[in-house]
């Protein structure tokens, strides 16, 4: 612990008081900066007679002095005047949302201590006294530990936003500078239209497009993915509900029509034929099942009971067996059925192009109890730069709709479901496709840039 000069308002150094002074201050020059000080310490000043430390919080003041009022009631006694200087250590920002948490792990330290001595003499006969402080109880410093935690997380947030928005920059930067180089290819970003329609009490509703010159590639009811023949109709352009737990009356069923493309080289849309094969299976009691296809690394997408699942999360893939396995003990209820949903794309507009091949990249976040969530990098810079067409987003694994089930503002992203509560999993789907040539070459897209080559980049 060390021990400090302190000086008085007349910028004299203090030697000690005498017996009944009142209102005194402390000053103390270059602790501030020599001990790296980001706020205000507090002090305990006592004497021998003292059964607890009176708590006063200190300023700071021009040049970064430290200014400390001495309490007048420790000077009413002839006994040395003792006093330190405390610092809290906030804690780590995993313990910032609790504020019992935040008391309990903060660490203080008793960093200088101060000696003064107080001259006896006769009490004054005008003497009157007068509190001069605020002695700081436990409830107060417990709000001034909270206070700071409120505006070390508020600067957190805003320097972590900063850094969000220079990376931004930086991939959009990357992304023009790519598109005008040798390198960009003929790789290209997927479009998805959506379309809605209401059932009848029937389970019956006009198609809302001409079904001889539109291909839906996804159908979902109610948001769950729904199989024709088994789950629906289509004919004369109108859709009938065939399951009868589907057909409740005002059903909602969402059309996915992946109809073009934005090309990596040129930034222009231009149309495919994109194809959507689909497969079902049902699992045994344990989850588990054979792959009605040789599973290989193609685009598929998985749904079980007709909500989207996730790789290594919700299911494994054993290619040697070309099996499934569902892992999520909440969706293996015995006999669950799992659709696989594989898309494939050929290129009428480029004569000499053999196909292309689809591929995916999925992200997810958490929302918080309001419904709010961050967006991820990449699915937030492909909207700024595409619009929400470019991105597929699902809740809790069902398809949501922009600005029916969400809505996104300032790359964030906020539910509009009453219903839904605090940890929903929202998961954005990227498309990208991959044209192979008659040279059986390969060229991939590189706009804009996944967050591990990011991360890579900025290293």
């Amino acid at each position: 612990m060390f021990e400090v000069t302190c000086w008085d308002s007349y910028d004299r150094v203090i030697e000690g008081f005498t017996q009944w002074d009142i209102n005194q201050t402390l000053y103390l020059k270059n602790v501030y900066d020599d001990f790296g000080l980001t706020e205000a310490p507090m002090f305990h000043f006592c004497n021998k007679n003292s059964n607890e430390a009176l708590v006063v919080q200190s300023t700071v003041e021009d040049n970064n002095v430290i200014a400390v009022k001495v309490p007048n009631i420790l000077l009413q006694e002839s006994y040395p005047l003792i006093a330190y200087m405390y610092v809290y250590s906030l804690p780590s920002k995993q313990k910032m949302g609790d504020l019992t948490d935040v008391v309990s792990s903060a660490s203080a330290k008793a960093l200088v201590a101060i000696k003064l001595a107080v001259r006896p003499r006769v009490k004054p006969s005008q003497y009157k006294y007068v509190e001069n402080i605020d002695s700081l109880t436990v409830a107060q410093i417990e709000k001034e530990i909270k206070d700071r935690l409120d505006k070390l997380e508020s600067e957190l947030k805003e320097s972590v936003n900063s850094k969000i928005s220079e990376l931004e920059e930086l991939v959009l930067e990357f992304e023009t500078w790519l598109s005008k180089s040798e390198i960009s290819t003929t790789g290209s970003y997927i479009i998805s239209q959506t379309y809605e329609v209401t059932t009848d009490s029937s389970g019956l509703a006009a198609l809302p497009f001409n079904s001889e010159d539109t291909q839906a590639n996804y159908v979902f009811i109610n948001g769950l993915l729904a199989v024709e023949e088994k789950d629906y109709q289509i004919t004369d352009n109108n859709i009938q509900l065939v399951q009868s737990e589907f057909v409740s009356g005002e059903d909602v069923v969402t059309f996915v029509v992946l109809e073009s493309v934005i090309d990596g080289k040129t930034g222009e849309s231009k149309s495919i034929d994109v194809s959507s094969e689909i497969y079902e299976i049902k699992t045994d009691t344990d989850g588990y099942a054979q792959l009605p296809f040789t599973y290989d690394d193609k685009v598929c997408q998985i749904f079980i009971n007709g909500v989207l699942a996730i790789k290594g999360k919700d299911y494994s893939i054993d290619i040697d067996s070309n099996s499934i396995q569902i892992e999520k003990s909440e969706f293996i209820t015995g006999e669950d059925v799992i659709t696989f949903v594989v898309l494939q794309a050929l290129n009428e507009d480029v004569a000499d192009s053999k196909s292309i091949d689809i591929t995916l990249d999925v992200y997810e976040a958490e929302t918080n109890k309001s419904g709010y969530a961050a967006m991820p990098l990449v699915p937030k810079i492909m909207i700024n730069h595409y619009g929400d067409e470019a991105v597929q987003i699902y809740i809790n694994g069902m398809y949501a709709i922009a600005n029916k089930d969400y809505y996104i503002e300032d790359s964030n992203i906020q539910l509009i479901n009453s219903e839904l509560g605090a940890n929903d999993v929202i998961t954005f789907v990227v498309f990208k496709s991959e044209m192979k040539n008659n040279s059986d070459e390969s060229y991939t897209n590189l706009i804009p840039i996944t967050e591990e080559e990011l991360n890579n980049i900025c290293k």
